[in-house]
């Protein structure tokens, strides 16, 4: 098992502030942006990357926007939400957590970094 996994999603990030929409009968369901996004990240994430399912995890999630950025607490945790069950059980295992977001770029993609973690040592 790779002490680092990398994974390069070609898709742009979805807010959660999207994530959710009341119909005419008052009834929630998931908008189609989330469903569109969510579909693309179950191609893309296959099962045997579950290296670090079971483990506490250290995750970097660059969000690269072309146009139109998201805020970046939106982005990220519709992000956490997408992979969990994928790349890990529960986002509880996240003990360390870095988000940066890059505008005006060439594409729209995700890059995620996860680590198993390790504590700091604190002085």
């Amino acid at each position: 098992m790779s002490e680092t996994y990398k994974i390069i999603l070609p898709i742009r990030a979805c807010s959660i502030n999207c994530q959710y929409r009341v119909g005419y009968n008052k009834k929630i369901y998931e908008s189609n942006q989330c469903r569109e996004f969510k579909k693309a990240v179950n191609e893309l994430v296959k099962d045997d990357m579950k290296q670090f399912y079971d483990d506490d995890i250290d995750m970097e999630i660059k969000l690269f926007f072309k146009n139109k950025p998201l805020d970046i607490d939106n982005a990220s945790k519709s992000c956490l939400d997408v992979l969990e069950g994928k790349l890990y059980k529960n986002d509880r295992q996240i003990k360390r957590l870095l988000v940066e977001k890059f505008n005006k770029q060439p594409e729209n993609k995700i890059e995620i970094i996860i680590r198993k973690y390790v504590e700091l040592k604190q002085n």
